[in-house]
């Protein structure tokens, strides 16, 4: 083998080198797309239709207001700012997941409570009232009570 011969073997195994730098499969594989980054339309939208499940579960009227193109702008105006943050629904602590998951039927359940608390003061109310209309007056005059 000649000088030039070798030359031409190092230059060759360089070009290999440079051409597996810049593309990262072997020779004969095709290269894979990168992975697609996160949909951040999609992303908002779970995030709005959270709130709003949130919303309407605690104040039910709240359907009126937030209707699905309202949700829809809103969602598109949120988007920009996860992907300008780099933000995804995957981000939120679970600790702040299971707190959303659980506000809604509790605060439910609080008005629930509320109003039964509501039902029985007042029934616990006219019974006393029932009782002391029907009871002997405290400061009648004891003759009066039984006449004779």
């Amino acid at each position: 083998m000649s000088g030039l011969d070798k030359l031409d073997m190092i230059a060759a195994q360089a070009d290999d080198g440079i051409h597996a730098i810049d593309n990262p499969t072997a020779p004969g594989e095709e290269a894979q797309a990168a992975p697609a980054g996160p949909d951040y339309l999609q992303e908002a939208t779970v995030i709005v239709s959270v709130c709003v499940a949130i919303t309407v579960g605690m104040v039910p009227p709240a359907a009126s207001v937030w209707t699905q193109p309202v949700q829809d702008r809103i969602a598109g105006a949120l988007a920009p700012v996860m992907e300008k943050h780099s933000f995804t629904v995957g981000d939120i602590p679970p600790e702040l997941g299971l707190a959303v998951a659980l506000v809604p039927p509790m605060m439910q359940t609080y008005k629930l409570y509320a109003e039964l608390a509501k039902a029985e003061a007042k029934k616990a109310k006219d019974k006393t009232f029932e009782d002391t209309a029907t009871a002997p007056d405290a400061f009648a005059d004891p003759q009066d009570a039984h006449p004779t």
